[in-house]
Parts: structure tokens; sequence; C-alpha cells
């Protein structure tokens, strides 16, 4: 009785693994890559105007501070 049971899994087994098989789809590749014109990364310039912009900030922020300080003594 469990013999007849283990061949038919078995048996749907490899007619499931068949089914698959003839189901896949292929991937061709029509257009070759390319390397871009542009770099996209790094972004040493804008990243440096970010840093650069925001020590300028940091900067306004903590002489207001100061001034504000200095005035309320």
């Amino acid at each position: 009785m469990q013999e007849r049971a283990y061949t038919a899994s078995l048996a749907s087994l490899e007619k499931a693994r068949i089914e698959a098989n003839n189901k896949q789809r292929y991937l061709a590749v029509f257009n070759e890559p390319t390397l871009s014109q542009l770099a996209q990364y790094p972004t040493r310039f804008l990243n440096s105007f970010l840093v650069a912009l925001g020590l300028l900030f940091a900067w306004g922020v903590f002489v207001m501070g100061y001034y504000n300080i200095r005035d309320r003594t």
C-alpha cells in the first residue's frame, strides 16, 4: 500500500518537473549593454556643495547663538 503511494508521488513529481520545464521562458538579449556617457556616481561637486552649505548653516546658527547669549549677559 505504501509502495503504491510512493510510486504515485514519484510519478506526479516527475510529471510536475516535466510540466515546469516546458513552461520555462528564456530571456533573449536584444541590446548589448553599453557604458554610460556621463557618470552618475560619485557626485563629488554636489556633495562638496552640500557639505559647504551645511557647514555655513551650522556656522550661522553658532554665531547667532553666540550673539544671543552675549546680548543677554
